[in-house]
């Protein structure tokens, strides 16, 4: 809200890269550890995004920063499994 419309514009463009990209990998993702790491970030940051639907933890930086964390392993994965489809 405080970001106004293009703000949230960027934020939905964000998830939706995010959730596709990540759906993807974990489509691909061949060895079984590793697609459950996958897939239990996804599942853990989309959890959050539910939770912060009814509060607010996002204004804790130590949760924040958790999530963005989680947020950055996904998209390492996501670019090792991109990196690996065009060998």
């Amino acid at each position: 809200s405080e970001m106004g419309v293009l703000g949230l514009g960027a934020l939905l463009w964000f998830l939706i890269v995010f959730i596709r990209e990540g759906m993807r990998a974990l489509r691909f993702e061949k060895e079984r550890p590793q697609k459950a790491l996958l897939a239990g970030l996804l599942a853990g940051t989309l959890a959050f995004l539910f939770h912060n639907l009814i509060d607010m933890d996002a204004y804790v930086p130590g949760i924040a920063l958790l999530w963005w964390a989680m947020v950055g392993i996904v998209m390492i994965k996501v670019s090792n499994q991109t990196k690996k489809e065009k060998k």
